[in-house]
Order: structure tokens, then sequence, then C-alpha cells
């Protein structure tokens, strides 16, 4: 992209040794201006040179007064801007330093010679993760935060965020582009969501999609570690771990319809039975001895009150 004064000229696509252009500037300085950039590929050196050129003749203006850019006292008609990209060649290896400066010549006037410009090749993708997320919540609408690193100064530009709920296997966009490190989720009771989350640096290394999730919450009513107990109820289920029955025993004062839902870790649905209980004493068997070894969740629930439960299968 060149800049001469206030005008802005739009990047070209260049892949020679040689680029020759006119720049229409007239309309601030009276003169067309002549651009031409050289590339020398062996000594590395990029070489512009701006020329004011007649608009009539398109001949070299000689006239000191009549030049391309005037004394910058009104910025930015004194300024000028050259910026470009280029592309790596075979073999650059990642963190590669590319050292670059410029020499400015105004005329016959001695160089003017910039510091010097460092650059770092970055060709690793960054790395994300969604934080861990409590295993139940009450709330339907909950924070999921997240978090990425680069390996150098490129750093992290923006994150990509997917979820799905409970059998869904196909995964969601949420947040797309994203420099939030975090945001409120909105979900539904007696679901379960799963998140993960993908990172793009700052010069389009973008992290491998996941195979599988980062975090997970079940959205539920009541919470529950081991056991559950109200006015009405009492619920408790063992042994955890099991070799594969698990017994529910408890107490209602009332009698309810007892549900149990048994879901693996991606919320698939592998068990369900209900039965009516009468007041008094309960005590249920459930054979999980048909599933592999592993983590599982059993749902309980009777009438408004539910019993969530981690259950841990273990070979026999």
């Amino acid at each position: 992209m060149v800049a001469v004064g206030p005008s802005f000229f739009d990047p070209v696509e260049w892949n020679g040794s040689n680029w020759n252009d006119t720049l229409d500037t007239r309309s601030w300085n009276g003169v067309l201006t002549a651009l031409e950039v050289n590339l020398d590929t062996v000594t590395r050196e990029l070489t512009l040179t701006l020329q004011a050129l007649d608009t009539l003749t398109a001949i070299p203006v000689d006239d000191v007064f009549s030049g391309i850019l005037p004394p910058d006292t009104v910025p930015p008609m004194g300024s000028g801007i050259f910026s470009y990209d280029i592309g790596l060649n075979s073999g650059v290896v990642h963190a590669t330093e590319v050292l670059n400066y410029a020499s400015i010549i105004f005329g016959l006037n001695e160089p003017i010679v910039t510091p010097y410009w460092l650059n770092t090749v970055d060709l690793m993708a960054p790395s994300s993760a969604i934080s861990p997320l409590s295993e139940f919540t009450t709330d339907t609408t909950f924070s999921v935060t997240w978090s990425g690193t680069d390996s150098i100064q490129s750093g992290v530009r923006y994150f990509d965020t997917y979820y799905a709920v409970n059998q869904d296997t196909l995964f969601q966009s949420w947040l797309s582009a994203t420099s939030d490190t975090s945001a409120l989720f909105a979900g539904e009771v007696d679901s379960t969501y799963y998140f993960y989350s993908v990172a793009v640096d700052s010069v389009g290394n973008r992290e491998e999609e996941a195979l599988h999730f980062d975090a997970f919450t079940t959205v539920t009513i009541q919470t529950a570690v081991g056991s559950f107990a109200s006015e009405n109820l009492s619920l408790s289920l063992f042994p955890n771990p099991t070799t594969g029955i698990v017994t529910l025993r408890g107490r209602t004062e009332n009698g309810c319809t007892l549900g149990v839902t048994i879901r693996n870790a991606v919320g698939q649905l592998l068990e369900q039975r209900s039965f009516r209980t009468g007041r008094g004493a309960i005590s249920e068997t459930i054979d999980l001895s048909r599933l592999a070894p592993g983590t599982y969740f059993a749902t309980i629930t009777c009438d408004g009150s539910q019993l969530l439960q981690r259950v841990i299968r273990i070979a026999e």
C-alpha cells in the first residue's frame, strides 16, 4: 500500500522484480507522481522511487517547489507511507527472526536511516481451552470462560467457540471470531452442554479442531453429590464405584413415581425406567453390568425432586 500526503492507493499483488505506476495526486499537490519499485533478489534490497511529473507533458519536474511532498507543517500533507507483505522462502522455520530497515533520501540530501525493525516468523498454531465447569448447575444461564496461548509475539487474535447438547454428536457454532474470553450461555433444565474452543493468531494460524470437548455441565433443578433428602423424600445410590449392580434406597412420606435415566459422558441416553412407590421404604436395583467400565450419570426424579449422581462402573 502506498500513501502520498492525504492520498491512499490500494495495494496490488506483485510477483516480479519491477513495478511501475503513475499515481494521480494532482488534487492537492498539482503534479502526477511516478512510482517505481525494484527488487534485487541477490542483495535483498527493495527500492521505491517517487518522482513528480508535469501534468501536461508527464516529464519529471525539476522545480524543487513543485515536488511531491511539501514540508510537513500540516500533517499529513508532508507524509508518505509504503507498506508491503512478503512470502516466505521454503525452508524457513518457526521463530526465525528477520531484520530490516529503510534508508530515505529526499532529492540530493543525505539518507535518513530508520532503526531496525524485527519480524519473527510464526508458523505454529495457538492453543486454547474452555475452563472447567461445575458438573451440575441450577442456573439456566451460566458463565463459560476460555483462554488461549501462542508460541511467540503474534498472539491470539480471536476465538471460535462451539457447543453440543445431550445426545447430539455434532457441535454447533456459538461465538465466532470473538476476542472476548467469557460469555453467558443460556441453557435449559435437564440438559447437558459440552463446549470447546478454537484459537486463531494474528498471522492467521488456526488451532486444529478439537476431537473432544473441553468442558461440560448439566443444568438441573436440584444438585446432589450422593444423596438427596427433603421433607417428603430421602434417596441414596450405592455402591459407587460399582462392578455392575447399584441399589437405590430411601424413603418417601407420600409416595411418587420414580424415574431413572443413565447417560454417558456425552449425554447419550443408555438406560431409562420408572416405577411407582408408596409411602415408606424404597429399594430398587439398577443393573449396569452391560455397560463398559467408565463414568456415567444417573438422574433420579420423584415428582418435583431430583437426584443427580455420577456413577463409576469398574471392571469385575
